[in-house]
Formats: C-alpha cells, sequence, structure tokens
C-alpha cells in the first residue's frame, strides 16, 4: 500500500523545481518536515480560538443565506486535482 505522505523529492520531481524552493513554499504554507514528510504544524491556542470564531460566523451565515451545501471539504491537506 502506498503512503499518502509526500517527500521534497517527489514535489520536486513532478514540479520540475529544486528541492530548497518546494521546502521553502511548504514551509510558508505553514507545512513542516516530520520524519522526511511534510505535515501540518499543530495548532496554537491562538488559531484554535481564530477556527472556532470562523465556524461560529459560517454557522450565523447558514440560517441566514444557506450557503454550506455549496462548501467541499475534506481532512486532507494535499488533495490531488486533474483538471
Amino acid at each position: 500500500r502506498r503512503s499518502e505522505s509526500r517527500t521534497l523529492e517527489d514535489f520536486s520531481k513532478e514540479l520540475n523545481i529544486n528541492r530548497s524552493t518546494v521546502g521553502k513554499r511548504l514551509h510558508a504554507l505553514g507545512m513542516v518536515k516530520k520524519s522526511e514528510n511534510w505535515v501540518p504544524h499543530q495548532l496554537k491556542e491562538r488559531d484554535i480560538e481564530r477556527r472556532l470564531v470562523m465556524c461560529e460566523m459560517l454557522l450565523q451565515e447558514q440560517k441566514k443565506k444557506g450557503f454550506l451545501h455549496r462548501i467541499v471539504t475534506d481532512d486532507k491537506k494535499w488533495i490531488y486535482y486533474n483538471n
């Protein structure tokens, strides 16, 4: 079974750019390197609070306008999209 995690080398080859550029971009997106794989950084307390506030705002808007059925979510940081 193939692992869902990706290494710098995987991204570098696929995107045809050097590894250091890939590393900088992933870091800018909030990813951290753990055992040769890039994973989301653990949330800080303020980030948890911000997410809670945003969720409450979205629920209030949902009661007024009913838009949540148009949002697609997933529990993965990276989603492969082939257009």
